[in-house]
């Protein structure tokens, strides 16, 4: 009769209906799945065969990670505004006024600057490391009852790129 249960991959429709049912009868489960992102997440659920309403009794929320590469010791050295085709690549996946109000908030960023005058670091080739990388990064987002709760991995993606702790080719390959 345990409190919490753990699951590695829910990657068909008997465990994800155990793991449900266990969630119903108030066990925490933590379960893995493979998808893009959190809600997408929720879509595999779905596909799995369980319904819209026992999943919202039993989902208290779906968290998505992304590993993208760490920038190395140098990348302060080098920055860039975003291109035109990166823009309109990214625009499509992200909130840019949310990303530019969080590094505000935050103080990263000054408050009178727009973004299309946000700096972006790029990677740096070191003896330590030659392609300018050192290191993994997570970025995460977190869905509650079908609304992201702060920002989604590519705007929390370019919340880091932006502070110069990863790159916007790392992002752009989310």
């Amino acid at each position: 009769d345990p409190d919490v249960v753990m699951v590695g991959a829910l990657t068909d429709r008997e465990t994800a209906a155990l793991a449900l049912e266990a969630a119903s009868r108030g066990v925490l489960v933590l379960a893995g799945i493979e998808a893009r992102d959190a809600r997408a997440a929720i879509e595999v659920y779905k596909d799995f065969g369980v319904s819209a309403e026992r999943l919202a009794n039993a989902l208290v929320a779906s968290v998505g990670v992304a590993m993208v590469r760490k920038l190395g010791g140098k990348q302060f050295s080098d920055k860039q505004k975003l291109t035109r085709a990166q823009s309109n690549e990214l625009e499509v996946r992200a909130n840019f006024a949310a990303v530019l109000a969080a590094l505000k908030e935050e103080g990263k960023v000054d408050k009178d600057t727009p973004w299309k005058d946000l700096q972006f670091a790029k990677p740096v080739g070191s003896t330590e490391h030659p392609d300018g990388y050192s290191g993994l990064l997570g970025l995460q987002e977190v869905v509650v009852d079908a609304e992201t709760v702060g920002l989604n991995v590519v705007e929390d993606g370019l919340f880091k790129a932006a502070q110069g702790l990863t790159s916007i080719d790392e992002i752009a390959s989310l």
